[in-house]
């Protein structure tokens, strides 16, 4: 007859757009379920007597699930695995912990429920002994990386790490290294001595900066003085370990540094000196340090 009679699939008419939807929230429901099973069966290997090598490829395995599917971290919570994270951190591998601490930080980014259960499971403490300068620089940062998702995720998480102890930890965070592997520290390309570490600096200037926020924050009951902020903190030492800091941001080896980690060296020290300028308002007490 001169052309062909269009073909007509004698299936198409038994499925309409219902049943599509239908097959793929199927298809996605199986894929959930299969990513928490994967997360249930790292989760399981996270254990003290478990090599280091396997140890390490779950954690990479976790940070990566937890990043590609945030809503799979309450499978932690229904399936028991806070208090497993948080024993390998008693582990005494610095690589082990090195990773265990970015599972941590994948699993409390910006996430403010996460960041108060896992303080209540001690998060808190133990974050704070990792920033001892004592401790190897690679394990310090990851540390600092924690304390910086709770100075900036809530008012409330700011609260509860000054709560914890959170004064101490900034000051801590202005001390160079002592480790002896990182005596000696690559910066900017360069080897520099222990001295003023811009990273773990940055971390507690936006800190400090935070922290007098607070004062203006305040409850039915009132707000707590800024110059009660000074006191402590200067009783910790920061301000010497600040102007050194400033200092160093000011030296050629100093802007290298800042320029390395993408940071404009001009800007910190314009942070720095808002904050000093802040301790100089303070009282006697605190203009004795």
């Amino acid at each position: 007859n001169g052309h062909e009679e269009a073909y007509s699939d004698p299936f198409l008419a038994e499925f309409d757009d219902d049943d599509e939807r239908d097959f793929l929230e199927d298809a996605g429901r199986s894929r959930v379920a299969q990513q928490t099973q994967e997360v249930e069966k790292l989760i399981s290997l996270l254990r003290p007597d478990r090599d280091d090598e396997t140890v390490l490829n779950a954690c990479a395995k976790l940070t990566a699930l937890f990043r590609e599917q945030p809503s799979q971290r309450r499978t932690l919570l229904t399936h028991h695995g806070v208090i497993p994270i948080m024993e390998m951190l008693e582990m005494s591998n610095v690589d082990v912990l090195h990773a265990v601490l970015k599972v941590v930080g994948q699993i409390i980014e910006n996430d403010r429920e996460f960041q108060e259960l896992l303080s209540l499971a001690g998060l808190i403490p133990i974050v704070a002994k990792f920033c001892r300068p004592s401790v190897p620089r690679a394990i310090r940062l990851q540390a600092g990386s924690l304390v910086k998702q709770f100075l900036t995720t809530s008012d409330v998480t700011l609260q509860m790490l000054v709560a914890c102890g959170g004064l101490p930890i900034l000051a801590g965070l202005l001390v160079p290294c002592t480790d002896p592997d990182d005596a000696m520290q690559v910066r900017g390309g360069e080897r520099h001595p222990g001295g003023p570490d811009v990273a773990l600096g940055c971390v507690a200037v936006d800190g400090i900066q935070r922290v007098f926020q607070l004062s203006s924050l305040g409850t039915g009951r009132g707000a707590i003085p800024k110059n009660d902020f000074c006191r402590l903190l200067a009783k910790e030492g920061v301000l010497v370990r600040l102007v050194a800091l400033l200092e160093h941001c000011r030296s050629p080896k100093g802007e290298t540094e800042c320029a390395t980690l993408g940071i404009q060296a001009t800007n910190l020290i314009l942070e720095i000196s808002t904050v000093l300028e802040v301790f100089s308002h303070g009282d006697t007490v605190v203009k004795q340090h």
